[in-house]
């Protein structure tokens, strides 16, 4: 392979790459519609906004998927800092709509 061969090939990892990050920004931000949602219910429900139950659940689900790349580990600290800004969503939500009710 030539050295033109290698560059046009990682012109094309790096493309197929911004194509992925663009698939997962989106369903990041579904994932946050639904929590959005999840966190007006706890409201209505008198529920605590943070289940540490179901953060255990969330982090042993993605972790019992064996994959080639990413290591549990790695996976865990995504799936806390997804979790950390749900949370946070759920709490500005929660504390607009309480504002609004005063």
């Amino acid at each position: 392979m030539f050295p033109d061969d290698k560059k046009l090939q990682l012109e094309k990892l790096r493309a197929d790459v911004d194509v992925i990050d663009k698939k997962l920004a989106a369903i990041l931000d579904s994932r946050m519609e639904k929590s959005s949602a999840i966190g007006l219910l706890k409201k209505e429900l008198g529920m605590d906004l943070h289940s540490p139950d179901r953060e255990k659940y969330i982090l042993n689900n993605i972790t019992a998927v064996s994959l080639e790349f990413i290591s549990s580990e790695s996976l865990k600290k995504i799936f806390r800092i997804i979790i950390d800004e749900s949370l946070a969503l759920q709490a500005r939500e929660y504390e607009e709509r309480n504002s609004d009710e005063e």
